[in-house]
């Protein structure tokens, strides 16, 4: 079980951290220009570094567009037609078959999906933009058209001539597609055009706020003092329970509030892989609170066995100390128990000790007590 927890954990980590960068919709970066066909361009750039190494991972770079149509076009995936042939999705099709095949566009905003059936330049220019390996994503918000894209290497180069060496080959791919978007006909972006895109920022930020929240509740600090929780079948059982309905809900929001657009998938997507182990997490953490503080029944002091106690150190030098105690009340409680060094002070293996046992409202036992006794002590 603990292995599922910590894989659960690092999904969680490691999906939310790919999620937080899904939600910016504003692009923020540090100005500089470089030469398209003879003429200094102006543009913004962020350069993202590994933090240990320094070496640069990726790199965005962004024209000012007038703020007439906002979206995330990036190169379609087998993800993406899984979910139009099961019928989660549903892109609009350009009829150029080219397009349409290497395509995504996450847009429902009929004016700029009406520009790309009628444009084959613009279509021409975001492929040439999709064509180059190291670019993943082309986005368009708050008046910027930008490019997201991997680039490695360079630990000792300043990040401008990091930008202007990357733009040397994206920025006039850009300046085509910023061109192509200058000659769209409408008026300024209004939200109502796309509603699909601020239910889908909703959904996220709830998927994130779950997400913290279940990464805080495995980090609940249940420390090895007491009460301390013996068994935590009935739990897991009823967290998965809470979890699952819980799941299910959101699931079901997301499709009544998003409908068969885009993003859906998307959306659900996140959904599974940063919602639902957040609800796991926080589930499982008031299942055992439950199981604790809605435990009506009697508490009773037994008496264990303490075998043997010792000591080990960790990876870093901490120690860490040990009871090992037999014949607990329910067999399926661990022999195996990690106590605090005062704790363990008061005990001299083998011996007995006291136990205050509580039944748990779920029926998982727990301790509110645990010290040393003389054996038979609580014989009559």
């Amino acid at each position: 079980m603990i292995f599922i927890r910590f894989g659960l954990l690092f999904l969680l980590v490691f999906r939310t951290l790919a999620l937080i960068p899904r939600l910016r919709q504003r692009f923020g970066g540090d100005p500089a220009s470089a030469e398209v066909d003879g003429v200094a361009v102006p543009f913004q750039y962020r350069v993202g570094r590994n933090s240990k190494s320094k070496l640069v991972t990726d790199i965005q770079l962004g024209l000012q567009v007038p703020d007439r149509v906002r979206f995330r076009i990036q190169r379609e995936t087998a993800f993406d037609r899984f979910a139009k042939v099961i019928g989660i999705a549903h892109e609009w099709q350009t009829d150029d078959r080219t397009f349409d095949t290497k395509v995504y566009v996450l847009s429902d905003d009929a004016v700029l999906l009406t520009a790309l059936s009628r444009n084959p330049a613009l279509r021409g220019a975001l492929m040439a933009l999709l064509d180059a390996p190291s670019v993943e994503v082309i986005r368009c918000s708050y008046g910027v058209v930008w490019i997201e894209a991997d680039c490695s290497g360079k630990p000792n180069v300043p990040d401008v001539d990091v930008a202007r060496e990357f733009a040397k080959g994206m920025l006039p791919r850009l300046a085509r597609v910023r061109e192509e978007l200058k000659s769209i006909g409408s008026g300024m972006w209004e939200a109502s055009r796309d509603p699909g895109l601020r239910r889908q920022n909703v959904l996220l930020a709830i998927t994130l706020v779950l997400g913290a929240l279940g990464f805080a509740a495995f980090l609940w600090p249940r420390g090895v003092g007491l009460p301390r929780q013996l068994v935590v079948d009935e739990i897991t059982t009823h967290a998965l329970q809470l979890s699952g309905v819980a799941c299910a809900t959101l699931a079901f929001a997301a499709w009544a509030l998003m409908g068969r657009r885009s993003r859906l998938h998307w959306v659900m997507l996140e959904l599974l892989l940063v919602g639902a182990p957040g609800v796991w997490f926080i589930a499982a953490a008031a299942s055992e609170q439950q199981n604790q503080r809605y435990d009506v029944s009697r508490s009773e002091t037994r008496e264990v066995h303490v075998d043997r106690q010792y000591m080990e150190k960790g990876s870093k030098g901490r120690k860490h100390y040990y009871l090992s105690i037999s014949d607990w009340p329910d067999a399926r409680v661990s022999p195996t128990q990690q106590v605090p060094d005062w704790l363990y002070g008061e005990f001299h293996a083998p011996g007995c000790a006291h136990v205050v046992w509580h039944a748990g409202s779920l029926g998982d036992p727990w301790i509110s007590e645990l010290s040393p006794s003389t054996c038979g002590d609580l014989e009559d």
